[in-house]
Formats: C-alpha cells, sequence, structure tokens
C-alpha cells in the first residue's frame, strides 16, 4: 500500500495514533510503573520503565547519529511521561502525548510541535520541576540500577533466549525473592513485637 493513498493514513492513523499509544500507555505506566512503584518507589520505577520502553523499540538500536537521538530522545520521553503518570495518576496526557508524537511530521510541523511543548513546559515549569523532586526524592541509585540493568537486558535480549517462559519464570521468582528480603523481615519483626 503506498503511502500517498488515503487507505494508508486511515491504517497508519487507526494504528499508529490511536492503537499503540492507549496499548503501550496501558502496558509501560498504567500496569508496569505502577506495580514496580508499589515495591520500589517511583524514582526507579520510572527509570526501570523507561529503559524498558526505550529499548523496546528495537529499529532505532543500529548505530548512526539518527538512531542515537531518537534513543536518547526516547528515554527523555518515557521519564517524562513516567513522571506525569506518577504525579497525575492518570494515563490520559500519557496517552495523548504518546499519540502525539508518533505522528509522523515535516521539519516544520516538528518544529511548530517542539515550540508548542517548550511554551507548556515554560507556563508549568514550577509545577512540573516541584512534580519531578518529589517523584524523585527517595530515589536510592543503588536500588535502582539492578531494576534498570534487568528491564534493559530483558529489552534487548529477551527475544534471542531459547525458553523466554523460564527466564520470566526466573524473573518473577528473583522479584519474590528480592520483595521478602525487603519485606518479610520487616513483617516478621512486627509480629515478633505485637505478641510479646
Amino acid at each position: 500500500m503506498s503511502w500517498r493513498r488515503w487507505q494508508f493514513w486511515l491504517f497508519a492513523g487507526i494504528l499508529s495514533y490511536a492503537v499503540v499509544p492507549v496499548v503501550e500507555e496501558l502496558l509501560f505506566r498504567g500496569y508496569y510503573q505502577r506495580r514496580l512503584a508499589e515495591d520500589w518507589g517511583n524514582g526507579p520505577a520510572i527509570l526501570a520503565v523507561a529503559c524498558l520502553f526505550t529499548l523496546s523499540h528495537k529499529q532505532y538500536l543500529i548505530g548512526n547519529v539518527y538512531n542515537v537521538t531518537m534513543i536518547l530522545s526516547l528515554f527523555c520521553i518515557a521519564v517524562g511521561l513516567g513522571v506525569v503518570f506518577a504525579w497525575s495518576r492518570s494515563l490520559i496526557p500519557s496517552m495523548i502525548a504518546h499519540a502525539i508524537i508518533n505522528i509522523p511530521m515535516t521539519l516544520a510541523w516538528q518544529s511548530a510541535l517542539l515550540a508548542a511543548f517548550a511554551v507548556m513546559i515554560f507556563f508549568a515549569r514550577r509545577r512540573g520541576l516541584a512534580a519531578v523532586r518529589q517523584t524523585f526524592r527517595r530515589l536510592q541509585v543503588l536500588t535502582a540500577m539492578p531494576l534498570i540493568a534487568l528491564f534493559g537486558a530483558y529489552a534487548l535480549w529477551g527475544e534471542y533466549l531459547p525458553a523466554k517462559e523460564f527466564c520470566a519464570a526466573g524473573m518473577l521468582i528473583a522479584a519474590i525473592g528480592i520483595h521478602w528480603a525487603l519485606h518479610g523481615r520487616g513483617s516478621r519483626r512486627e509480629g515478633a513485637s505485637t505478641v510479646g
């Protein structure tokens, strides 16, 4: 199908601007980030999900200047969408922004969109900076790094694993073990203090 036909743009519009942003935001921010934030906090969850989101776009993992800028842009966008979700607890702003970002544009339209985003950031900078500070104020780098590395490795090499199910089961067991190590001891101490 030629990109010059209206059917192409209808198909692309339905998938790229309506379906994909909704599904990706439901998965990455709505599920992954929310679940990880329950145990790890907002900062590590946002960074890990941003890494997974960025490296899941494998079409940009070819070494050239354009793709490096796309990877950096995707990571910054993913962190921004994660902060907005953590602050607002709504997926609607990130779905709308994701849909707008997915629209292919000429250089002039991209410049206009970037200028519009810059104006919005300028007017919302105080509340935005407060949201970023609140989101990352308890970030512990040593806690966040293993989670980020695990999500990044899975995004990069997950498809090459001969048995993804075993990898997923191993990740689940590791997550349960880490959760038990962090939270299991505290609950036993609380139980012991209430008995005595």
